[in-house]
């Protein structure tokens, strides 16, 4: 069973279809964030607090979206979002952006699935 994040994935290189080999079945979670085009600065020993929200970074959403949707992965998807920035903002506000964002870009994904 495994938890499939877009942020640790790109950090790690292995984002887009990096996760091709895995059958939807074995991943029990799907979380997702976006990854900022520079690494982040340290942060005294603890985890990086650079999460962006969906389509402001360096994730490949349309490749990562369109294979789970080719995997038909009907479970659970969250959004991630350590960074002191949005903490400064209503929580609600937040996860609204983050859920907008990220149905924006399933839907994307599904206009531009036969493209590739």
């Amino acid at each position: 069973v495994l938890f499939r994040s877009t942020y640790h994935a790109q950090a790690a290189g292995e984002g887009g279809r990096g996760f091709s080999e895995i059958p939807a079945e074995q991943i029990i979670a799907f979380q997702f964030s976006d990854v900022p085009a520079h690494p982040p600065a340290a942060t005294a020993g603890g985890p990086p607090l650079d999460r962006l929200p969906p389509g402001e970074g360096t994730v490949r959403w349309r490749e990562v979206l369109q294979l789970l949707m080719q995997k038909n992965y009907a479970r659970y998807i969250n959004y991630e979002a350590p960074n002191p920035a949005l903490w400064q903002r209503p929580a609600a506000e937040v996860a609204k952006e983050g859920i907008t964002r990220i149905r924006e870009l399933i839907a994307q994904s599904r206009t531009n699935a036969g493209g590739g």
